[in-house]
């Protein structure tokens, strides 16, 4: 008895087993693919992460339905199940956190018209900020980029 045939019986009106494992392949693919690349990857597209999170919520509508039974057979079904399911987070968590911290460092590279805008709007000298510290001058530098070359003085 494999996983599958696991997963089979419990829902047996499932028969796109190799479309679900083709999804979990690709998504592997990518979230491999996007925490070794440098740059940002371009999103994925054909639907992937809609199918994805379909998956995800029939899943877990699923283990609500197998909660309420809890014969020994059913029981097992149903940590394969969890297990499976908490992949799939996995998954996506890893690789949505992967292009996050991306944006975020490389927030001004990407639109480097826009930071300069930014930055050129940040006092520059002490005085201009005040003379009392407050709270964002206690804030640690790596909170505050870099003015660009062009503000500063």
């Amino acid at each position: 008895m494999d996983i599958d045939d696991i997963l089979r019986e419990v829902d047996p009106t499932s028969s796109g087993v190799p479309n679900e494992t083709g999804d979990l392949q690709s998504l592997t693919r990518l979230w491999v693919a996007e925490r070794s690349a440098p740059e940002l990857l371009e999103w994925p597209s054909g639907g992937l992460f809609e199918r994805i999170n379909d998956r995800i919520k029939a899943q877990i509508e699923k283990i609500e339905i197998l909660t309420g039974d809890m014969d020994p057979k059913t029981n097992f079904a149903l940590i394969v199940i969890q297990t499976e399911l908490e992949r799939y987070k996995f998954l996506v968590r890893s690789y949505l956190r992967a292009r996050i911290a991306k944006i975020d460092k490389h927030t001004f590279t990407i639109y480097p018209a826009r930071s300069s805008e930014i930055g050129c709007r940040r006092p520059s000298s002490p005085t201009q900020r005040g003379t009392r510290p407050s709270s964002t001058t206690t804030i640690s530098p790596p909170f505050f980029p870099p003015s660009p070359r062009s503000c500063r003085t």
